[in-house]
């Protein structure tokens, strides 16, 4: 007996065709495959970074609220109108802050809509703090300072919009 003899396989045209065709099928899903896996990597490390940088920034922003509640209380029991406006203008300076870290940060694509919404409504509080801190009247202060509620809530809700797209 002898050594197996080695037969080539000879295929028809259509054959060759199925073949080739689940080779480039095959060539396909594995770089789809692989391009899906280095896409997702960067997106959750871009979410990952996007969740600390409002983290920072949002924690910033509450701790600058707390200081502006703790002097405009005590400005209302003895500093009067400048007083207020002084930390009028100190929590409109974080609010700036807060919307240029919101405009600064690379959020994934999924979530730059409620990103974009957050930083424009902190850009008009931070607009509307700033105008009533220069007001001369008392009765002006208070006709521009009842805007501050209605943004304060819209503010709140894009936040936790923002914050519910990111996980």
């Amino acid at each position: 007996m002898g050594a197996p003899r080695a037969t080539k396989l000879v295929l028809s045209k259509a054959g060759t065709r199925v073949v080739g065709l689940f080779i480039v099928l095959g060539l396909l899903y594995y770089g789809g495959t692989v391009a899906f896996a280095v896409v997702s990597a960067g997106s959750t490390v871009n979410r990952q970074e996007a969740v600390l940088s409002l983290n920072d920034s949002y924690a910033t922003l509450t701790r600058a609220v707390r200081q502006f509640q703790t002097e405009s209380g005590a400005c209302s029991s003895a500093g009067g109108l400048t007083c207020v406006e002084a930390a009028d203008g100190r929590l409109a300076t974080s609010f700036d802050k807060f919307s240029n870290d919101m405009s600064s940060t690379n959020f994934p694509s999924s979530s730059r809509v409620a990103a974009d919404r957050l930083e424009s409504v902190s850009s008009r509080l931070a607009t509307l703090l700033h105008q009533v801190a220069t007001v001369q009247s008392v009765a002006d202060y208070r006709a521009q300072f009842s805007q501050f509620q209605p943004l304060g809530s819209e503010f709140d809700r894009d936040y936790h919009v923002l914050r519910t797209s990111l996980v």
